[in-house]
């Protein structure tokens, strides 16, 4: 992280908050979702949220707009040393998606109970978007009342077969 800040500004053009450069924000949508998202320094009226590139003034009314609220990380959420970045809840379950780039597979998805403690089931990955397809996966299932199956790849037959 650089030593630069990000401020947030309020649908009003007021300055609501500022995070570090590389700091996270805490985005609820209108269902009851939260997402937390990385941000990043561009220049002092621009900054990355995720992959988006917004104008400090355009972010605040997009998010009114559409009637999600935003705000700092308080305490970052920690599951068996990965970050949770993604939350996404299902008929009284949370799923939840982490990170943590010192691990050798740096991706994890879990399951937990709606405001109850602890997760479980944990599925783990190399990659952020194996991550992400097995996240919306699991919400969608169970959403849905179904079965879930993560993705796993085929077994390699060896020369023997």
């Amino acid at each position: 992280m650089s030593d630069k800040q990000i401020e947030f500004r309020g649908p009003d053009f007021r300055p609501a908050f500022s995070i570090p450069d590389g700091g996270n924000i805490a985005i609820t949508f209108d269902d009851g979702e939260q997402v937390i998202r990385q941000c990043r320094y561009i220049d002092p009226f621009h900054l990355y949220v995720g992959s988006t590139v917004y104008h400090v003034d355009e972010f605040a009314s997009r998010m009114a707009r559409v009637g999600n609220t935003y705000a700092p990380e308080t305490k970052p959420e920690m599951v068996d040393g990965y970050h949770i970045v993604h939350k996404m809840p299902a008929r009284g379950l949370l799923f939840v998606m982490g990170h943590n780039p010192e691990a050798a597979q740096p991706w994890a998805t879990w399951q937990g109970m709606k405001g109850g403690a602890g997760y479980k089931e944990g599925h783990f990955y190399a990659e952020k978007s194996s991550a992400h397809t097995d996240l919306a996966g699991r919400t969608c299932a169970h959403r849905e009342g179904r079965r879930y199956e993560a993705y796993k790849p085929p077994k390699q037959k060896d020369r023997s077969d």
